[in-house]
């Protein structure tokens, strides 16, 4: 028997109602391990609701990382993250270097660009071990389920209220649907699973409770999802979510699809009850009439209209360097139109072009790599049954959303952005050979078990 199908053997037993059974193994951690999972724990549950305490989180992991890293660098330097997460700090370090001298405002050096560096780290402390990523996972969403509570607006039809303001918990909504919209998804994944389990006729178990308590949570979800006006908060869900039901429909779960699908119907037909829905899609019609009929030069000064406008002068900037970028930041290029309605912004509303503005195309190969290396162990992990099939599809939709969300704002150095890169990427890339050794491969699965 293989090591990958005896761990498989050795879990078989246990299901998502064994969570609770097995929080004391979630907790187990030797030398510089210790702080690190604190830090993690902390991370997650203060994401959504304190950048303050998420930070301190963060740097208590890449801090036990570096002791480890500097202990291990022969076995730690194999590896490809690191040696990428390293090369990309080299990058960076030179580029700055090169900009300071030229006269150039501004850094690269700060956490948002250095992000990519703390991949490994999060990855060295996960590894793979599914106790930690469960224990994570609902730290962060019970860090959401509390910061929506801050946000309740009782005199609102629907409890919240977003139409008045940019802001959702506490952060711009388009940021915010990172978030929210993972949720969101994880909830339908853990109702797959308990769907599954019926369909093959197993015990309900501890199930029964999971399933019921799921929709719930989704319920409460869609509640704010459905009150704020986001388009890129309702399409990338809608997308996603169509993503994993065509990802998962190869793997014998039609039932579970089936049921699934209903569920979505329903917050579909929630989602089309009120008419605001459609004034908010289709409220740039003119602008997208504008750029269809190639007249660029009447384009209103609507959302997309402002944002194919940055794009334009991001583009024209990029002329002088494409390679290795223009400007520390967006913000650079946009002060040079003073008379642009949005010139005071602090990006240009895309994040790849955010990238290479500031690092190139060099860099946005970088984090191509980055999220390349994280999603291939999160398929391989599934593949091989190192991880409940829920779990490798969650990470992989989390990580999709993450590149869609992008396309129309700059997630990506933004705290709530790029500290969700690296929390999904590097859980993700946890699962590498060079993170999980055997004995941590006989940890139990926090979901269903894997496919047979």
């Amino acid at each position: 028997m293989s090591r990958f199908a005896g761990a498989q053997a050795r879990s078989s037993g246990f299901t998502v109602g064994s969570i609770p059974g097995r929080c004391s193994s979630a907790l187990q951690a030797r030398g510089a391990e210790r702080p690190a999972l604190i830090g993690l724990y902390l991370f997650s549950i203060a994401y959504v609701g304190s950048k303050a305490l998420a930070n301190l989180g963060l740097a208590m992991i890449v801090g036990a990382f570096l002791y480890e890293l500097v202990r291990r660098r022969g076995i730690l330097f194999r590896d490809a993250m690191v040696r990428l997460g390293a090369a990309w700090v080299a990058y960076l370090l030179l580029l700055s270097v090169w900009r300071s001298l030229a006269g150039m405002e501004g850094t690269l050096l700060a956490p948002e660009n250095l992000c990519l560096a703390f991949i490994p780290a999060m990855a060295w402390i996960t590894r793979g071990r599914h106790e930690r990523i469960a224990a994570a996972l609902l730290l962060a969403l019970l860090g959401l389920l509390l910061a929506l509570v801050r946000d309740l607006n009782f005199d609102a039809r629907l409890g919240f209220d977003y139409t008045q303001t940019a802001d959702m918990l506490g952060v711009n909504r388009n940021i915010s649907s990172l978030i929210l919209n993972t949720a969101i998804v994880g909830m339908i994944l853990v109702c797959v699973a308990c769907l599954r389990r019926w369909s093959r006729f197993e015990a309900a178990g501890r199930s029964a409770i999971v399933f019921p308590g799921s929709i719930a949570i989704f319920l409460i979800l869609m509640v704010p999802w459905a009150a704020s006006p986001s388009r890129t908060l309702w399409l990338s869900l809608l997308l996603v979510v169509a993503i994993v039901l065509a990802r998962t429909l190869p793997f014998g779960i039609r039932g579970a699809l089936m049921g699934t699908s209903l569920l979505f119907g329903a917050f579909l037909a929630v989602f089309l009850q009120w008419a605001w829905f459609a004034s908010v899609i289709t409220k740039d019609a003119e602008t997208w009439r504008a750029l269809i009929d190639g007249m660029w030069s009447s384009i209103p000064n609507s959302s997309t209209g402002l944002r194919m406008q940055m794009i334009e002068m991001g583009l024209e900037s990029l002329r002088e360097n494409p390679l290795f970028g223009v400007a520390n930041s967006g913000s650079q290029i946009l002060k040079e139109h003073p008379d642009f309605l949005l010139s005071h912004a602090a990006q240009l509303h895309n994040g790849y072009l955010e990238i290479v503005v500031r690092t190139g195309f060099v860099g946005l190969l970088f984090f191509a790599a980055a999220i390349g290396l994280a999603m291939r162990e999160a398929a391989r992990a599934r593949r091989e049954h190192r991880s409940p099939s829920e779990l490798g599809e969650l990470l992989l939709a989390a990580l999709v959303l993450h590149l869609l969300v992008n396309i129309t704002n700059t997630v990506v150095f933004f705290q709530h952005g790029w500290q969700f890169l690296v929390f999904f990427a590097g859980v993700a890339y946890g699962f590498a050979q060079t993170w999980a050794p055997v004995d941590t491969r006989t940890d139990v699965q926090f979901s269903i078990r894997p496919d047979v």
